[in-house]
């Protein structure tokens, strides 16, 4: 299959002179179960992408990453506009239920030694083509298996912009100061507003709990600035969003000091 894939490139690229590829082969080694075929997929590509090299005046500059350090080459990538990027991941993947709700097809994927950190492949499709390389080539070997949101890790926030980079324990730190440490006061809900009832998923927990933790878990580890109100009126909207009305909107009164 890959075999096919590259000969088909052959002849895409067979008379255009002063390309180079951009090859990002992404691939997690460490992958529970399926570590062999994870070096397998990379011994595959590695062998056919050195024929491009051999066979034509291409030039494939390597990007080969087993963590998260690719964000950080890819954010550096400054391709020509004639250039072209082929991006590989190989290894764990799922689909949130919340998905479905944006409609959003595409898998997300994750490193087996950062659980709490995962990348939605759709989101990471647009930040490559924003690089404004001539042709894009996107391919994420994974699962596409749907698992329920509140038990998904949150996604990374792929905005990368110039200023220094916060770690995950840095920025988790951080908000959960802002969040418990910081303000004073008291910080009052409860899941509908007065005549109005409380829906529950009989498959899973109640719709307000779901947006809640959902909306706090991603806000903790991804937000560069947190508060109980955002948070809040985030998971208001989510809540919404869910039920696809607006019978159930949660009753909220906040009175902090920070």
């Amino acid at each position: 299959m890959i075999s096919r894939f590259l000969i088909t490139l052959f002849f895409i690229f067979g008379a255009v002179e002063a390309v180079d590829i951009h090859a990002f082969l992404v691939i997690d080694f460490e992958a529970i179960g399926i570590e062999d075929s994870m070096r397998y997929n990379y011994a595959r590509w590695e062998r056919e992408l050195k024929k491009i090299e051999r066979y034509t005046d291409i030039v494939v500059k390597w990007h080969v990453h087993h963590d998260m350090k690719f964000l950080e080459d890819l954010k550096n990538l400054e391709p020509d506009p004639d250039d072209v990027i082929l991006f590989y991941w190989s290894g764990h993947g799922f689909r949130s239920s919340q998905k479905d709700v944006q409609k959003n097809p595409w898998p997300s994927f994750l490193f087996e030694n950062i659980p709490d950190a995962a990348i939605d492949f759709d989101e990471l499709t647009k930040l490559m083509e924003a690089k404004g390389a001539r042709l894009l080539i996107a391919i994420a070997e994974t699962c596409n298996q749907q698992i329920p949101f509140f038990f998904s890790p949150p996604h990374l926030n792929l905005n990368i912009k110039g200023e220094k980079t916060t770690t995950l324990l840095e920025r988790v730190q951080r908000n959960m100061h802002e969040l418990y440490v910081r303000p004073s006061g008291v910080v009052k809900l409860a899941s509908s507003q007065p005549g109005q009832m409380s829906y529950v998923n009989t498959e899973s927990m109640s719709f307000f709990t779901c947006a809640f933790l959902e909306v706090y878990k991603n806000e903790v580890y991804l937000s560069d600035s947190i508060s109980w109100e955002e948070i809040l009126t985030k998971a208001t909207n989510f809540l919404i969003e869910l039920n696809h009305h607006d019978e159930q909107v949660p009753l909220i009164d906040i009175a902090l000091q920070n």
